[in-house]
Order: C-alpha cells, then sequence, then structure tokens
C-alpha cells in the first residue's frame, strides 16, 4: 500500500506530522510518500516522489488530477491512498487503508454558508487502484475543462478545482469514507473539544483552517498532530 501525500503550499513539519501519526496509527505495511516539488526538504526517512507539472499553472489542484493516469501504477504502485497534509489522525486507520473498492473518496461536506448541489465529493482523502477512472486524467482539458466547471461553479452546482471535476465527470454514487468510518470534517464535530477516539480516526481541516493553526488551542490537535 502507498500513501502518497503532497507539499505545495503547507511546510515540512505537515509532511513529518503527518509521516508520524500514519506510523502510529496504521498496523497493515505501507510505504509512505511525499509527492513534492522540493523534496530536499524532506527528512530522507521519507520516501519522495518528484511533483509533476500537468498543469500548475491554472492553479488550484488540477495538478493533483495526474494520480488517475495510469502511469501512476509505475510511479506510486499498484494501490495508493492519497492524504491531505491538513489532517490530524487520532486512532487506527487500517479500516481506511483496506476498503475493497477499487475507488473510494472522502464525501463532501456542504457548509453551511455555501451548499452546491451537485458537488459530493472532497478531494482531501482518495483511496484506488491505480488507473481506475482514467477518464478523470485523459478527458481533461486545459483550456475548456475549467471553463465547464466555472459556468457551474457560477450556477452554485460545483465547488473547488479537481473535486469539482471528479463530480462533475462521475456524478453522485461513488463509494464515500464518511463519518461511518470515522472520517470527520472539523466542522462537524460533535465535540470540537473533546472528540471521542472510538468513533471520530482522522479529522480533515477544509478551507483556511488548519491544524497548525489551531494547534494550540484544542487539546486534542496537541497531542496528535505531531
Amino acid at each position: 500500500m502507498q500513501l502518497p501525500t503532497a507539499i505545495d503550499n503547507y511546510k515540512v513539519d505537515h509532511v513529518i506530522n503527518l509521516h508520524n501519526m500514519v506510523k502510529r496509527n496504521v498496523t497493515i505495511p505501507y510505504t509512505f510518500t511525499c509527492v513534492t516539488d522540493v523534496p530536499e526538504s524532506i527528512p530522507d526517512y521519507i520516501n519522495t516522489v518528484k511533483l509533476w507539472d500537468k498543469c500548475k499553472f491554472l492553479g488550484g489542484c488540477y495538478n493533483r488530477l495526474f494520480i488517475f493516469d495510469s502511469i501512476m501504477k509505475q510511479v506510486l504502485g499498484k494501490r495508493f491512498i492519497c492524504i491531505d497534509l491538513d489532517c490530524v489522525i487520532l486512532g487506527n486507520i487500517d479500516h481506511i487503508l483496506t476498503r475493497p473498492e477499487p475507488f473510494v473518496i472522502n464525501k463532501y461536506h456542504a457548509d453551511l454558508a455555501y451548499s452546491p448541489t451537485h458537488q459530493f465529493y472532497n478531494g482531501g482523502l482518495i483511496l484506488q487502484t491505480a488507473g481506475i477512472h482514467k477518464e478523470l486524467w485523459e478527458d481533461f482539458d486545459y483550456e475548456n475543462s475549467p471553463k465547464e466547471l466555472e459556468v457551474r461553479r457560477a450556477n452554485k452546482e460545483l465547488c473547488g478545482s479537481d473535486q469539482a471535476w471528479i463530480s462533475h465527470k462521475l456524478g453522485e454514487g461513488q463509494p464515500v469514507f464518511d463519518e461511518d468510518d470515522g472520517v470527520y470534517d472539523f466542522r462537524r464535530l460533535p465535540d470540537k473539544d473533546n472528540p471521542n477516539t472510538d468513533s471520530v480516526r482522522i479529522v480533515f481541516f477544509p478551507g483556511k483552517r488548519d491544524p497548525s493553526v489551531l494547534v494550540n488551542r484544542y487539546e486534542w490537535i496537541k497531542d496528535n498532530w505531531k
């Protein structure tokens, strides 16, 4: 099992902390890989892959769509899970890594202030067999695809970049990670001061929220994000 993560606007501490959290909370065999444009900054004990530049000029996370290219079998292996750096792992996540479906993606939870009507998925957690849904990369056109999404975002149907494209192409009904798996959006925690680690295993911080900003406010972040 490959666990690639990426560093772009985050600090090396985010990579080290995620590496350590995974090490403490995973018991099955895996390889932790950081996909990065600054491999020289990553500690030697962490495996790295050079970040590709397929469409970085578009901004957002469109560049991440390249994980759906069939070549990822050679780059990251036959089976891998992508985990965003802005997360805190509180307990064992073996059950998340061993979901049997060829493709599982984090469920999108609408912000109370903005509820896009056709946004089904969040790109913060994606488990896949390499080459599954290769159409997500092969059908992506640098010029026209973002324009299609602009129209749908203007109509309040979608939000984001890569995750908007995934919802646009796949529609509703794909297997998802949600709170039944212990995967939580920080905004939806029943108790933000003291989450139950029996039911909460990994927490993501969407938008401008980040564990590095909240680490001194919440003891559970301080205790686990390290």
